[in-house]
């Protein structure tokens, strides 16, 4: 890819991202979210959130399911 380049930087920010594939699957796989308390219930929700805005670069992710 040329340096600097749209396509560039989105293939170097994807890359990054997979770097935490594994501990993102992590999470979904052992972390109940919508538990009783609700501090810790926001606070998981406000992780997921962030966790989507790292994807929000390559579009809206939710018209693929």
């Amino acid at each position: 890819c040329l340096v600097g380049s749209e396509m560039c930087i989105r293939d170097r920010y994807l890359e990054t991202l997979l770097e935490f594939k594994e501990l993102i699957d992590k999470f979904f796989d052992n972390v109940f979210v919508m538990v009783d308390e609700k501090e810790i219930r926001e606070n998981r929700l406000k992780l997921l959130m962030e966790i989507s805005s790292l994807f929000s670069f390559f579009g809206d992710l939710t018209y693929l399911i």
